[in-house]
């Protein structure tokens, strides 16, 4: 062989055998398997150990006055609310009772009419702009007639649920100690309930919620948070400080809320009745306690891992 074809022999071997050593190199290094300090990255996100799953529902009853309507609230539950506070919720329009883990009949039936027909999970529609960034019903004959969502909660957090859309004018009547009307005119006002839960140890979870008032045009605050100070927009607060409901719910069961049907102009009338061209519209608020990190099992201080996922 000529010197200058075995150099080129050479060097193409030379060439070939680098080659190989650098493919082997990649596949071991690309074969290996990923270290992860002994934990996956593709397992489930874990709820905090105080934290609890609640479903917000807003069923729209219908336009006339049916069985399971005046049924529902021989079948829930008043008696938890002290008699004083349910007197001062029936004054002010509102009604409040507890349904079980085993659905009332009555209130099973209103919830199978309002479904829709694929049994899919109804989105809410979008607030306005105005309002704030949570669940807002607006105009019922563009509605479903049920919507839905999950609200994951830390213990003790705070959580607002937009019960009406805004009425340019509210004129409330509201009743002194003594049951004698006065009237106050909102302008921009919608009904919001303020909702807490407090998880308990024997795993129920106590809802402490309030109704309130939020009018007028946004205003600028400085509000502390979380040992820092935030600048937020908000509107001003009537808040129903004397109508604050605590009720203890376990896993599965519903506190439901609604308007007095006899009070209106109320606070009650304003937060569950919607006027729409085919007329008064009435709805009911259902807070149903979901999940929650309890599990006897488990000492006070090991709760069980839990994930929340939406139902169907």
């Amino acid at each position: 062989m000529r010197p200058l074809a075995r150099a080129k022999h050479t060097r193409a071997c030379h060439l070939c055998a680098w080659f190989a050593l650098t493919l082997l190199a990649l596949c071991a290094g690309g074969c290996a398997p990923l270290q992860t300090a002994g934990k996956s990255p593709l397992l489930p996100l874990q709820m905090s150990p105080d934290s609890m799953v609640l479903d917000i529902i807003f069923v729209r009853l219908p336009q006339q006055e049916t069985e399971e309507v005046q049924q529902l609230w021989e079948e829930l539950d008043e008696q938890q609310l002290a008699p004083a506070l349910r007197q001062r919720l029936s004054r002010n329009g509102f009604r409040v009772g507890i349904a079980g883990v085993q659905l009332p009949p009555s209130l099973e039936k209103l919830l199978n009419q309002a479904t829709t027909p694929d049994d899919k999970p109804v989105q809410a529609a979008a607030p306005p702009p105005e309002g704030p960034a949570s669940v807002t019903v607006t105009e019922f004959q563009s509605e479903p007639a049920l919507t839905r969502r999950h609200l994951q909660l830390r213990s003790g957090r705070e959580a607002e649920i937009i019960a009406s859309s805004i009425y340019p004018s509210l004129p409330l009547l509201e009743p002194d100690a003594e049951g004698q009307l006065s009237g106050r005119r909102y302008a921009k006002a919608q009904g919001v309930f303020t909702l807490q839960a407090f998880a308990e140890a024997d795993g129920r979870v106590k809802l402490a919620v309030r109704p309130e008032l939020q009018y007028g045009e946004p205003q600028q605050e400085i509000r502390p948070e979380a040992g820092r100070w935030l600048l937020q927009s908000r509107r001003r607060r009537r808040a129903f400080d004397d109508l604050n409901i605590e009720a203890s719910l376990a896993p599965g069961e519903i506190l439901v809320l609604a308007a007095q049907p006899d009070e209106t102009g109320s606070a009650g009338h304003y937060f569950f009745t919607e006027q729409t061209s085919a007329g008064l519209t009435r709805k009911l608020l259902l807070v149903r306690l979901s999940q929650t990190q309890h599990n006897e099992i488990y000492g006070a201080d090991e709760p069980a891992d839990a994930v929340a996922t939406d139902s169907p």
